[in-house]
């Protein structure tokens, strides 16, 4: 009685203070730290400040004054402006811009927009954004953790892992953890911007300018944090401290697991951009009416809604803008969805952040100036394809492929063709395709965009069968096996072998594997990582970014990948050495924890929990055969430390494969209670210890949990232990000490 006491006492006091940590998030949510400003600076934002808080206090009305037509679509693209900034979809400072030139609004109130919305920028967070997308708890949890690190994408590291965690114990649903890391993802980009407002203001009062005549030239400078592309992960990626501070965060979600409330209907209520009725209306005509363009970032993200309020989904921001200022009057299902929509287009969109602003009848090339201007055989376009839209399609291929020659200068597309729109008898599901009969890259607008620099590795891929083997019509990385080419059979080889950036989809296997796929996916990495070292991004040319992109690419591949690629390409254009040089840079770095807990997460647990034969690893070494029998898991844990030493892994590698055994430990629990065995196993720790069956004695239930813990961390050890046989075969067995 005595123990157990001891033990009630130990969770009681585990419980006051998960309920301190609680408290403390819950005061931290919606505070972010203050932007210094002198009070020179703050006073130049005093006019944005005083007509955004008339605009909140008319658009707060629920039937406002009547108006007449042109002065409700007025307060319509008003109110579309101030949803684009709060919703956090695209670039705050892109908005900005776009206000400050848009035709349809009046003279006299685009200075006054723009100037609130960058007075907004310094306010707003996504947490309206994550109160729809997740749990209340978990939205607070993710703001405030980002917002305590100076560096924002320090916290939205930690958030990724804890929530992969978190759903791999149980705790959360895989789409929760999904929202999870776009709300980050967000919550630092509103974080940047919040900065860059203040910088941005500074500067402004220093050379005696207003902050609005500065922004379009530091967008064109590409001087704002926020429109900087992010592909390389960050040092910190790769870091015991991250490991220790995602495991808190994940003990935070696991605690709380089932017992958090959304938003209540009233809370959803209040959280209204805006209430009058009559301009929500007019906003989903006018972002209908205005015509733009479609983004693929937006219309394969968003969801078709059945309700009567919203007959069709989202194509562009602005039409995401609108449905946005009504989405406190959907049903709590569809907000949900279209919350998590629009966290993800945000995220998906940042590769368009330093896009020029466009309006139909700017100024754009002429097909026959872009066909000459990059060696083209012929640019055509789809029938259906509206004519505003053939003059954005020009005016942005022609800025990619100018792009594209940035990071390889000799590129040579005489004889390309490329067509704006879809085959009819190819697949639907295709995003883009490269035809090598007809040598034709075929480009819907609306899923083309961002995929281009992959079609252009199928083309040089094209080059290179042409100029080695002497035939068209077909790949040369394809045919290399066939005909047994001494010139590209090793770098093929080596190429294909272990992509790192092979696509996840299980029903794309086949084809991702293919090589000329494989070799697109580089094409598209170094192009996107090689503008990243310059400061520049291109959405149109390539999505590759960090968090992943369109194709399923997660990550920068191995040094001798890139170097593999770069010698197939050497038959048909020349890869400056200067950017092979700052691809290298981000690439080849430590293993990064995220990538660690992945393939953790991925072990196959066998079933039930012990085995009638000695495992092969036993034989090698005595560290597989301890680690099995070891009754104390830090010793256990000492076995990866010595299997990652020997392998020259950094050994915080141990701490992840003891935290992700945590972590299905308590799935695997949670399932036994909620799907109990009919006949558990006499050798079954689960059975023995209650695990299943119900209430025991707290210490012969800790015991158990423990056993099925331990061997839980021996399977993912085993699986992941390649180092460990790889050291043993070379060096003889390792020696497991404890720490």
């Amino acid at each position: 009685m005595q123990r157990t006491g001891r033990i009630w006492i130990r969770d009681v006091v585990a419980a006051a203070a998960l309920g301190v940590a609680l408290a403390a998030v819950a005061v931290i949510g919606h505070a972010p730290r203050p932007v210094p400003l002198s009070p020179a600076a703050s006073a130049s934002l005093s006019v944005g400040t005083q007509y955004l808080a008339e605009l909140r206090s008319r658009f707060h009305r629920p039937f406002g004054e009547a108006r007449s037509p042109a002065s409700l679509r007025a307060d319509a693209l008003q109110a579309l402006y101030l949803a684009r900034v709060e919703s956090g979809v695209g670039s705050p400072f892109y908005a900005v811009e776009a206000a400050l030139r848009d035709p349809w609004l009046p003279d006299s109130i685009r200075a006054n927009l723009a100037s609130a919305m960058l007075a907004d920028v310094l306010t707003i967070s996504p947490a309206a954004v994550g109160e729809y997308a997740l749990d209340k708890f978990d939205a607070d949890l993710v703001d405030s953790v980002v917002r305590s690190y100076s560096e924002p994408r320090r916290g939205e590291e930690v958030v990724r892992i804890a929530f992969e965690l978190a759903a791999a114990s149980g705790a959360v649903s895989r789409s929760e953890a999904a929202a999870a890391a776009d709300i980050a993802a967000m919550t630092r980009d509103a974080e940047y911007a919040r900065r860059d407002v203040a910088r941005l203001v500074t500067a402004a009062h220093k050379g005696g300018l207003a902050p609005l005549e500065l922004l379009p030239l530091w967008r064109e400078e590409r001087r704002f944090d926020v429109e900087r592309p992010i592909v390389y992960p960050i040092d910190w990626a790769a870091s015991r401290e991250l490991v220790a501070n995602a495991s808190r965060v994940f003990e935070l979600l696991d605690a709380r697991a089932g017992k958090g409330d959304r938003a209540d209907d009233s809370t959803a209520a209040r959280r209204v951009l805006v209430a009058d009725f009559a301009v929500r209306h007019s906003a989903r005509q006018v972002a209908s009416a205005r015509n733009a363009p479609p983004s693929p970032a937006i219309s394969q993200v968003t969801p078709t809604l059945s309700s009567a309020h919203l007959a069709s989904p989202a194509t562009n921001e602005e039409e995401l803008a609108a449905v946005w200022l009504g989405v406190s009057s959907l049903q709590p299902n569809e907000r949900t969805s279209w919350a998590r929509a629009v966290a993800a287009s945000a995220v998906r969109l940042r590769t368009n952040a330093q896009a020029r602003v466009w309006f139909a009848g700017d100024h754009a090339p002429k097909a026959t100036e872009v066909q000459q201007r990059h060696g083209l055989s012929a640019i055509s376009f789809a029938a259906s394809l509206r004519p505003s839209w053939r003059e954005f399609a020009l005016l942005s291929l022609d800025r990619a492929l100018v792009d594209a020659r940035r990071v390889l200068p000799d590129l040579d597309l005489r004889g390309l063709r490329i067509h704006i729109g879809m085959k009819a008898e190819w697949p639907a599901r295709a995003m883009a395709l490269h035809d090598p009969e007809s040598r034709t890259i075929y480009f819907p607008l609306g899923t083309g965009p961002g995929v281009l620099a992959h079609e252009l590795g199928h083309d040089l891929d094209w080059q290179v069968a042409r100029t080695v083997f002497g035939e068209r019509g077909i790949y040369a990385t394809d045919g290399t096996a066939r005909r047994a080419s001494p010139i590209l059979a090793a770098p093929v080889e080596r190429l294909t072998s272990a992509s790192a950036l092979s696509a996840l989809a299980p029903s794309r296997h086949t084809l991702s594997a293919r090589p000329t796929e494989i070799l697109a996916r580089h094409v598209d990495w170094i192009m996107a990582a090689a503008l990243a070292d310059m400061g520049r991004s291109n959405g149109f040319l390539s999505t590759v970014q960090d968090v992943g992109d369109a194709l399923g690419n997660t990550s920068a591949p191995e040094h001798s990948q890139i170097d593999a690629a770069v010698s197939v390409l050497a038959s048909a254009t020349k890869v400056p050495h200067r950017t092979v040089v700052s691809v290298h840079r981000g690439a080849g770095r430590d293993p990064l924890v995220r990538d660690v807990v992945a393939r953790a997460l991925t072990v196959n647990l066998r079933m039930p929990w012990h085995r009638w034969a000695t495992s092969a690893l036993d034989v090698l070494g005595n560290a597989a055969a301890m680690f099995r029998q070891a009754a104390d898991p830090g010793f256990a844990r000492s076995c990866v430390a010595a299997s990652a030493r020997a392998a020259g892994e950094p050994e915080w590698i141990a701490d992840v494969n003891a935290l992700v055994a945590e972590a299905r430990t308590r799935d695997v629990i949670r399932r036994l209670q909620q799907f109990p065995p009919r006949r558990p196993l006499v050798r079954d720790p689960a059975g023995r210890g209650g695990l299943a069956t119900g209430p025991v004695d707290p210490a012969q239930r800790a015991r158990a949990t423990a056993v099925l813990r331990r061997e839980i961390e021996w399977q993912l050890a085993t699986d992941m232990s390649v180092p460990l046989v790889q050291a043993t075969e070379a060096g003889g067995s390792i020696r497991c000490e404890p720490r």
